[in-house]
Formats: structure tokens, sequence, C-alpha cells
């Protein structure tokens, strides 16, 4: 939650590194890392470094986040809290139950 958009950047490293069928086109927005920051701009390099790909690997496994990828668009600094699910749940649906209402209301129903 402590992220900032400006943290974010587009890149193939972390594709690249998990030997990713993910079409290249489409590079994935992460928050930067210490493995990205290092790879970056050397993907050829990494695509043929077994070594680099098994501490990535390695990384991945034990949820390392210098190494393993936090995918998270520009707009990761609106996120300010973490609710429980069952609240998030709850929200939802009366938000949704609310909108309903307002269209039956607004249809003369």
């Amino acid at each position: 939650m402590a992220a900032r958009g400006e943290e974010t950047e587009r890149g193939r490293v972390h594709d690249v590194a998990r030997a990713s069928a993910w079409p290249a086109r489409y590079s994935a927005r992460t928050l930067r890392n210490a493995f990205g920051d290092r790879w970056r701009g050397r993907e050829d390099e990494l695509a043929s470094d077994a070594t680099a790909q098994a501490e990535f690997q390695a990384g991945w496994e034990r949820g390392d986040l210098d190494v393993k990828p936090v995918w998270a668009g520009e707009a990761v600094d609106l996120i300010t809290d973490s609710p429980r699910a069952a609240d998030l749940v709850e929200a939802l649906a009366a938000d949704a139950e609310r909108a309903v209402a307002r269209l039956a209301a607004a249809a003369g129903g």
C-alpha cells in the first residue's frame, strides 16, 4: 500500500526470466525491483542465462520481492486500505442492491 505510481514500469524482464510464452508486444507493468533493475535492457542475455533464470525461480518460490514481480498499474497509490474479503463482498453487494433499486425506480418499478 506504500507503492506510488511512479514506482511502476513496463517491461519484459520478468516474463523472460520465467520463460513465459506471453506475447512480447504486451509488456507487463510491475513495481520496480532489484532483479528487474539488473536485467532491464538485457532481456536477450537473460533469456540465455540459466543461472539467472534459476535465481529468479528460487526468488519466486521464496516470495522475495527483490526478485518476484508485483504486477501493479499506475494507479497503485489509490489503494489505501486492505479490507477483509468478507467486508469487501458485503460492501459490493450493498452497492449492487442500491444500484438495482435506483434502476427499478427510474424504470417506474
